[in-house]
């Protein structure tokens, strides 16, 4: 991880965008994975801490959508229970635009080549 961030920071700006938590209700996926919200806070928090230590800024989609309940979370992730649903990826989206660091990051001229949405 501390190779991807630091390559990616000597090539542009670089934001970091965190994971959605799982449905636990639905491990294990494919009858092999057992993903759970205790590991992925750890590797969260893990990232989290590789993104402070070079200033990047890291929006922790996990605690967002955690602390939004278990039946919102629901709604927002497919049938498999790891990916967002149309209606998750239209509010991940929403999430990362209003985000602060997205928002200066859109306001600067390094980021008047990409499309605003």
């Amino acid at each position: 991880m501390d190779e991807l961030l630091d390559l990616a920071q000597s090539l542009c700006p670089v934001i970091f965008v965190g994971m959605v938590p799982v449905d636990e209700a639905k491990m294990p996926f494919l009858d092999c994975f057992y993903f759970n919200h205790r590991d992925q806070y750890l590797y969260k928090e893990a990232t989290k801490l590789a993104c402070q230590q070079r200033q990047i800024p890291y929006l922790d989609i996990f605690e967002l959508w955690l602390a939004r309940g278990t039946e919102w979370l629901r709604s927002q992730l497919g049938d498999d229970g790891l990916h967002p649903n149309v209606r998750g990826y239209q509010t991940l989206l929403a999430d990362i635009l209003k985000w602060q660091p997205m928002t200066q990051l859109q306001a600067s001229d390094r980021f008047s080549h990409v499309v605003n949405y």
